[in-house]
């Protein structure tokens, strides 16, 4: 390699050098602070309390959007389209044993 040959590969991995610090640094300085010092968070606290038992919403009543200028706007369309067909749904891999 020639001089600025040299010095052009010299110039490319300082730049990847500051990159890389630039990402790792960070996430270093939080791992050590975290795990290697007593400043921690005291703990979590949680705002607010669970209504049991659970209100319905009140069904709403949403604008159609209408996508072709110009044309008939359509009627509103109600938000219990898909009330009564909603379920959950549990897979299962043979090798686990269960049984659906």
């Amino acid at each position: 390699m020639n001089a600025t040959g040299t010095q052009l590969r010299a110039r490319n991995l300082r730049t990847l050098a500051m990159l890389a610090a630039l990402f790792l640094l960070p996430l270093a300085i939080a791992f050590c602070t975290y795990y290697g010092t007593d400043w921690r968070p005291g703990g979590h606290v949680n705002h607010g309390q669970l209504i049991s038992p659970a209100r319905p919403l009140p069904a709403v009543t949403l604008p159609r959007v209408n996508l072709v200028p110009g044309a008939a706007a359509a009627p509103p369309d109600t938000a219990t389209p898909f009330r009564g067909r909603w379920g959950s749904t549990t897979t299962c891999h043979a090798s686990s044993g269960c049984s659906s």
